[in-house]
């Protein structure tokens, strides 16, 4: 079939195969489309996508097949999911609790060190021992707290 493009004057082909392979834009030295192209992508993608969801299909088909009951296959699996992301966020709260635990420390050495030296030099007693006082409450806050 022929129908022409709108206001362009060029003929494009209309079918299930142009239909199929509307986003490829391959086109011969005369300027037409080449179905042989089309057919071959098309035939490429077909295969492709077989391929994963054949991929994806056989592993399930395969544990079906062996006698034991679907339902519990099922739960055990999502068990083994669930234990996963279980243990990968307990593995995460301990990271994230040692990286809050050695800022902490970091920050209330710094702070205290800076109350003590303003503390003991005298440039500002008051605020240097508020310091020295801060980095102890952070410091109970790390090591007994955390």
């Amino acid at each position: 079939m022929q129908a022409k493009a709108g206001g362009l004057g060029e003929a494009v082909e209309t079918g299930f195969l142009n239909d199929c392979v509307w986003c490829l834009n391959i086109e011969s030295r005369h300027g037409a489309k080449s179905a042989l192209v089309k057919a071959i992508m098309l035939i490429g993608l077909l295969v492709t996508s077989l391929c994963v969801f054949s991929s994806l299909v056989v592993p399930v088909g395969a544990d079906l097949y062996d006698g034991g009951d679907v339902e519990d296959k099922f739960r055990s699996t999502i068990e083994g999911w669930v234990a996963l992301i279980h243990s990968n966020v307990l593995w995460l709260s301990e990271a994230m609790t040692g990286l809050v635990r050695g800022v902490i420390k970091a920050v209330y050495f710094i702070v205290g060190l800076a109350g003590f030296l303003m503390w003991s030099s005298g440039v500002s007693k008051y605020s240097g021992k508020r310091l020295v006082l801060g980095a102890v409450a952070m410091a109970f806050v790390s090591e007994v707290l955390l």
